[in-house]
């Protein structure tokens, strides 16, 4: 469900609290890549049409020998199977709970079909359409004890509430081929990030070309890479040098 929407904008008291950047389902499958376990990508994340890709793949061409993760959520849309997926968004991962009285609403912006499920077969050259008919939101609701809840509604009244969000920022960059050097600038920040991660794919399958993956994550050949954040470089020697065929990473 990640490629389902381009966008998920939440909205609490007309302000934008999350999203409006367009980059959804990057930043929310890059979260599911990174928090979760094989097993539990298997099992679970099934149900939301996330199935492991074989990194061996030509450029994960839709309609190839190896790329089986297409087959199965092209029969998952052919049956019209349910979709079932969490909100990837800071504010609902944290601990705090929200008051039932708060005005709050989410702001769906549908992806393109050449994006949502690969949706060109090469083999047949039969382009398929995501239709949605039905969409569910469900919400976990816990009983507070009365003298807290009264407790809070007081508290309310002279302050506002505060949530720690772990917020995630999406930034984009694209590159001409044979690039050669390029520095990319983020957003100013006083803060600095708990985590980076850097991903690259081909620029036709980020705007939705339909016969490639827009996940198939490469590494184009880059020969090193090299972080400044405050003008404090890292590492604070040389630049990182991955080794690819050693699965090296930063």
């Amino acid at each position: 469900t990640s490629s389902f929407f381009s966008d998920v904008r939440l909205v609490i008291y007309d302000k934008p609290v999350e999203g409006t950047g367009n980059m959804y389902a990057y930043q929310s499958m890059i979260h599911d890549l990174l928090q979760y376990s094989n097993e539990y990508k298997k099992e679970v994340l099934a149900i939301s049409g996330y199935f492991n890709e074989d990194p061996t793949a030509d450029d994960e061409i839709i309609g190839s020998e190896k790329n089986k993760s297409y087959d199965k959520k092209r029969a998952m849309m052919h049956g019209g199977e349910n979709f079932i997926g969490s909100i990837n968004l800071g504010l609902f991962r944290q601990e705090l709970k929200i008051p039932g009285f708060v005005k709050m609403k989410l702001v769906f912006t549908r992806a393109p079909d050449e994006f949502i499920i690969d949706n060109v077969d090469t083999t047949k050259a039969a382009k398929l359409k995501c239709e949605f008919t039905k969409m569910y939101i469900r919400t976990r609701l816990v009983d507070v004890v009365p003298s807290v809840f009264n407790a809070h509604i007081q508290s309310l009244k002279s302050q506002n509430f505060k949530y720690h969000i772990n917020r995630e920022c999406t930034f984009t960059k694209t590159l001409a081929t044979g690039t050669i050097q390029e520095t990319i600038t983020m957003s100013s920040t006083s803060q600095v990030p708990k985590l980076l991660v850097m991903t690259m794919v081909r620029s036709d399958a980020y705007a939705g070309h339909g016969a490639y993956d827009p996940f198939n994550f490469q590494h184009f050949g880059l020969k090193s890479a090299k972080l400044s954040i405050n003008s404090v470089a890292y590492p604070s020697s040389d630049a990182f040098e991955p080794v690819w065929t050693k699965n090296g990473y930063m």
